[in-house]
């Protein structure tokens, strides 16, 4: 099991306050069950009393789970809460009194959950209220999911002698550039029906709803997203719930990035990307395609682990190296192909490269101005200059390129 204890003070209008509480739970296979008591004296204030909110003074919990196997789960939930209740009575230029008033509440819920097939699940929960207005309520429902995060659900509420049903069918956004909807109809105490539709763009959820019923009719729009900040670049995206990263690919745009082997996105015309929904504090897996990267580019990895804190954000780097290489057709003075396994030295380096079919070479860190010295097996070495000039995304073949005998003192 888990013991927990835990003591928090304050200080408002010159007094200090104090809460503690104590809690224990556990969890087996057959059941689970906890309880946790929360007590702050009268002068303990928290943020919300400050502005006239009520502020607990006695707070107790008690749970109970069973698992059902095959079938679903039980729970059982008792709450009750004693608070102090300030009114003001008189309100003069010199003093403020007030009234305190201490009330109790406490409940006892019940909840069944049945699965059914096709990952359909029913529930039954109903409640009790101990309190001065006391009185019952059961609520029913069931849920079919069907295509693509969707699901169909139906319920029934009946509580103080007023019932509603709701039936309902909606479609979740989960990725960006999905399309959620949702159609809903309400019967019973009040009518309503309701239709609502969302896009999850790169830069925000959006979403538009209407609803029309017995009270009058509503229209709503929304818009939901974050506006970070890393490096010197603004991004605006979906909401930031944990962390963030930027994929940096050095300028180099349109690569795919992907995020635990799931594609997320392409980098902009800088060579950047804003990956969303990191887990702080884990190993999060991001890499690029490699498939992506121009001939011309060399990596020096497509995959790194990151760990960044929570609600922040980590620039993820991944280097690359435009290589200037070319491949060399070279003939000999009788405008034949080099010889098959010729050994060819790039002057001024000491970088080698062997003659392969058709007099083909292959050399990276060409200049602007080169010359290649052939050692032929069984022949007169031979040199060959040529001039290399970049080309954007490709490697480019020089040649053919006569490799002339060496002029001997």
């Amino acid at each position: 099991g888990i013991l927990s204890a835990s003591v928090a003070t304050s200080t408002f209008a010159d007094e200090q306050g104090l809460q503690y509480g104590l809690g224990f739970s556990r969890t087996t296979p057959y059941l689970s069950f906890g309880f946790n008591v929360l007590k702050a004296n009268a002068r303990f204030y928290d943020i919300a009393a400050v502005n006239d909110d009520a502020m607990p003074r006695t707070t107790i919990r008690a749970n109970l789970g069973i698992p059902l196997s095959g079938v679903g789960s039980f729970s059982m939930v008792y709450a009750k809460k004693l608070v102090n209740l300030y009114t003001p009575e008189d309100y003069t230029k010199t003093q403020y009194v007030q009234i305190s008033e201490r009330i109790s509440s406490s409940s006892l819920s019940a909840n069944l959950s049945v699965s059914l097939p096709k990952n359909a699940y029913a529930f039954i929960t109903s409640f009790h209220d101990f309190g001065a207005n006391a009185g019952s309520g059961m609520f029913v429902g069931m849920s079919i999911p069907f295509g693509h995060n969707a699901t169909f659900s139906a319920s029934s509420s009946n509580a103080g002698g007023n019932a509603d049903h709701t039936v309902e069918a909606r479609q979740s956004v989960v990725q960006t550039g999905d399309i959620g909807w949702r159609l809903a109809r309400q019967t019973g105490n009040q009518t309503r029906n309701d239709l609502g539709l969302s896009y999850k763009s790169p830069w925000g959820l959006v979403g538009a709803e209407a609803e029309r019923g017995s009270l009058g009719n509503s229209y709503r729009a929304t818009a939901q997203g974050s506006l970070s900040m890393l490096d010197g670049h603004f991004f605006a995206s979906n909401t930031v719930y944990d962390s963030f990263a930027v994929v940096d690919t050095d300028g180099l745009p349109d690569i795919t990035v992907l995020q635990e082997n799931r594609r997320v996105g392409k980098t902009n015309a800088d060579g950047l990307m804003f990956v969303e929904n990191l887990r702080a504090y884990e190993s999060n897996r991001l890499s690029i395609a490699p498939d992506d990267v121009p001939m011309n580019v060399s990596l020096s990895n497509v995959q790194l682990h990151v760990r960044p804190t929570d609600r922040s954000g980590i620039m993820v780097k991944f280097p690359i190296k435009r290589s200037r290489s070319a491949t060399l057709l070279l003939l000999d003075a009788q405008k034949q192909p080099i010889k098959l396994g010729s050994r060819a030295v790039l002057s001024g380096s000491s970088e080698e490269a062997m003659v392969g079919y058709d007099g083909l070479t292959f050399f990276e860190n060409l200049a602007d101005h080169n010359q290649v010295s052939v050692l032929i097996p069984g022949q007169t070495s031979c040199t060959v200059s040529f001039d290399y000039q970049p080309n954007a995304n490709v490697i480019p073949q020089i040649g053919p390129l006569t490799c002339l005998p060496r002029a001997h003192p």
